[in-house]
């Protein structure tokens, strides 16, 4: 059998990696707009600019552990 470059172990390691930081990125942040529609559903707070500071804060928790993964993969 032929080396396919499709399936070499280190593009399948790369899309699978890419893959979890994606997930990871993304997880973060529908956390945070979760946690937003909760208080604006239970405490009947409907403010958005409490809605930006929530996004922003998932975008860096989002980030953040994000860095961490890839500076653990060394």
């Amino acid at each position: 059998m032929k080396n396919n470059i499709f399936f070499d172990k280190n593009i399948i390691k790369s899309f699978s990696l890419l893959g979890y930081l994606s997930f990871l990125l993304i997880g973060n942040v529908l956390i945070y707009v979760y946690m937003y529609k909760l208080c604006e559903k239970y405490l009947n707070i409907r403010n958005q600019g409490l809605f930006i500071v929530f996004l922003i804060i998932g975008i860096i928790s989002g980030f953040y552990s994000v860095y961490k993964v890839i500076t653990s993969k060394k």
